[in-house]
């Protein structure tokens, strides 16, 4: 898998992505957005990637606590499930005790992709989402989203 996980952000080392090649600790104190989405999971769950579910859930944390002391809205969003990936179940489990901990909206992806019969059909390589898929989680997302918007208006 080629893509960033929550420590590699956090740590500015996701250079192969351009912008995340500084730490996000001064990254989000000039990112102009006003509400933050944290979608990790995936990638930092990959063997290839090595990241304990404890590490996981530090540098999480740590995003949470960065984008809330630059004034920005944060949100968490679950993955999609993947084919063969077991220990995502165990990050799921992680984004919803920090979304809790932390008083932040969690976009429940996971178990909902689940309750389609042929959810891995919905994949295109297994991981990443059809545009079918695209769209239901894009109308989660909006649920979520909408009202954050809105407040800020």
């Amino acid at each position: 898998m080629r893509g960033a996980t929550a420590a590699q952000i956090l740590n500015g080392t996701a250079t192969y992505i351009g912008s995340y090649a500084k730490p996000y600790a001064d990254a989000v104190k000039t990112d102009p957005a006003q509400i933050v989405i944290f979608n990790f999971a995936i990638n930092d769950s990959a063997p290839t990637n090595h990241e304990s579910p404890t590490e996981y859930r530090k540098a999480l944390t740590l995003l949470v606590e960065l984008a809330r002391s630059a004034g920005k809205m944060v949100v968490l969003e679950e993955p999609n499930p993947v084919v063969g990936n077991t220990a995502l179940s165990q990050y799921v489990e992680t984004i919803k005790r920090v979304g809790a901990e932390q008083g932040v909206p969690v976009i429940q992806q996971f178990a909902h992709t689940q309750t389609f019969y042929d959810w891995p059909a919905l994949l295109t390589d297994g991981i990443h989402p059809d545009d079918r898929l695209y769209s239901i989680k894009a109308q989660r997302e909006y649920e979520v989203i909408a009202p954050l918007v809105r407040s800020l208006q």
